[in-house]
């Protein structure tokens, strides 16, 4: 399997209050819920590529969380901001958090177009 979901079945058993979540690359299974369940995780952290707004729903309606990696451009942040992902990763965070606080502008603000 491409996540190590014992690892952090193993972290929310020594640290129960710790939030942890699943690392996942490739195209999700069918059942995330079910997956995060299995696993123990309070939630998923999933390729900027596979997050859509049926992902983000069924996981939210779950009590789970969702991340985004990796997003350094103003597409990719407006978009998972707009689907609502608890989290974003970013090579960028300067320039990530004046493009989000300050909407859409012109600009030029490190790679990221503000």
């Amino acid at each position: 399997m491409e996540h190590d979901g014992d690892a952090v079945g193993r972290v929310k058993r020594l640290f129960p209050g710790l939030p942890a979540a699943l690392l996942y690359h490739h195209e999700l299974p069918h059942d995330a819920v079910a997956l995060l369940a299995l696993c123990e995780a309070d939630g998923l952290h999933v390729n900027k590529r596979h997050v859509t707004a049926e992902l983000v729903e069924t996981l939210h309606a779950a009590g789970r969380y969702v991340g985004a990696y990796t997003a350094n451009s103003a597409p990719d942040l407006r978009r998972l901001t707009g689907l609502g992902v608890d989290a974003i990763f970013t090579d960028d965070v300067v320039a990530a958090t004046l493009l989000l606080s300050a909407g859409s502008g012109e600009e030029q603000v490190g790679d990221v177009v503000q």
